[in-house]
């Protein structure tokens, strides 16, 4: 149980760390928030930069991460709740400080 434990949390900060807010406004509008306004990749930057419908992307991106990163330590690691809440975390973390 360990393993699955370990490797929902390392999934989790993986699939928090794929860059949903470069990606929407790349994919969308052809622009690199990276080089644009705060440079970061988060919606309030993605929505000056690349406008609203990405920004929306973004922002529900964002937030699909962390939903699907516990869902997925739930599915690993059943009836460990902390498991869960470390998931959460790590996806926070993977947002935050990405590879």
């Amino acid at each position: 149980m360990l393993l699955r434990a370990i490797a929902a949390i390392c999934s989790a900060y993986l699939l928090g760390s794929v860059p949903i807010g470069f990606l929407a406004a790349r994919l969308l509008r052809g622009i690199d928030v990276t080089r644009v306004g705060s440079g970061r990749t988060g919606g309030s930057n993605v929505l000056r930069a690349a406008g609203l419908v990405p920004a929306i992307v973004t922002v529900l991106g964002d937030a699909g991460k962390g939903y699907g990163a516990v869902a997925l330590a739930q599915l690993i690691a059943p009836g460990l709740p902390l498991v869960a809440v470390l998931a959460g975390v790590a996806s926070v973390v993977g947002h935050n400080w990405s590879v």
